[in-house]
């Protein structure tokens, strides 16, 4: 039989317990959880044989030490869902508060990220350069390193509004950005370098001025025009 104090019994939810040790009768035997008498003391009392005179079997013995295991196990078990139900709404509840505290950081960096970029467009101006259309945005892109370089948080958007240009010639046209103001005349040299950078082909221009002339004239009357 498994040794148990009275105070695991109770725990436990067990009705008997056994400690081992003799009782004030000289009685080794199974004694009540509720009260702490010996059974065989009780047994005496109530004119019976000690349980210990009659003896347990051997299957009686297992069957008590077998239930007073799987009490103490079951009351183990219980306990064990006690502490892990305890850790688990630990750890929801540091989880949300790390939530909070994040989302809480996060909401003050976007709203400081707003302000820088409020006061860095402040000091934005409007500038239109011309350049051709397939330079477009890699002219856009230039002006937005510029800006980001005093102002990280300034993105391609605050730079380059995407504005319809304005005087279409020659295929170029006067795109609207926005940059600071001690950088347009850095921006308009850069602007003025992409618009160079496309060869003209003056002959080729010639010639299709003087196809485009010959269809309104009579080829009867009118000698041959050359470019050259």
């Amino acid at each position: 039989m498994e040794i148990i104090t009275r105070s695991d019994a109770v725990a436990a939810g067990l009705n008997k317990y056994f400690t081992g040790q003799q009782c004030k009768n000289g009685h080794i035997d199974f004694r009540y959880t509720k009260s702490g008498a010996c059974q065989s003391c009780i047994a005496e009392n109530n004119g019976r044989a000690p349980a210990s005179d009659i003896g347990l079997s051997a299957a009686a013995k297992a069957l008590e030490e077998a239930q007073i295991a799987y009490r103490k196990e079951r009351y183990a078990a219980i306990e064990r869902g006690r502490e892990t139900a305890k850790k688990e709404a630990a750890e929801r509840l540091a989880a949300v508060r790390a939530e909070r505290e994040q989302r809480a950081v996060e909401v003050s960096q976007s709203n400081n990220e707003r302000e820088q970029r409020k006061a860095a467009k402040a000091l934005f101006v409007q500038v239109r350069l011309r350049c051709y259309e397939v330079d477009r945005d890699a002219l856009a892109a230039a002006v937005w390193s510029f800006a980001v370089m005093r102002s990280p948080v300034i993105t391609l958007g605050d730079v380059d509004p995407r504005l319809l240009p304005q005087d279409k010639t020659a295929g170029t046209g006067l795109y609207a950005f926005y940059c600071h103001s001690e950088d347009v005349p850095q921006v308009r040299q850069l602007a003025d370098g992409m618009l160079k950078a496309h060869s003209i082909d003056a002959n080729a221009g010639r010639a299709e001025a003087i196809a485009a002339a010959q269809q309104y004239v009579d080829p009867d009357t009118t000698p041959p025009m050359s470019f050259k």
